[in-house]
């Protein structure tokens, strides 16, 4: 990564900064890559290393399809 002036981008989520109840394992998976990618970008940057993350929000999937179709819990997505 050095020698080629490289990248790495991590795929982490909202839930890594934010609460929503859907699981405490996935919240602190997400905060614990994201802590990592501040980490790792101020130790390799001064090497010209980049170490970025992004972060989305829902994404309309089966698996969260359930989640959003809960009127209270869809406003609090919207609301965040």
């Amino acid at each position: 990564l050095v020698r080629a002036s490289g990248c790495v981008i991590n795929v982490s989520s909202v839930s890594g900064s934010t609460v929503d109840n859907t699981g405490a394992p996935y919240h602190m998976a997400k905060a614990a890559l994201e802590h990592m990618t501040r980490y790792l970008a101020c130790e390799w940057g001064p090497r010209g290393v980049r170490v970025n993350a992004v972060a989305p929000w829902f994404v309309a999937t089966p698996l969260t399809t359930p989640l959003l179709s809960k009127r209270r819990f869809a406003a609090a997505v919207r609301r965040a």
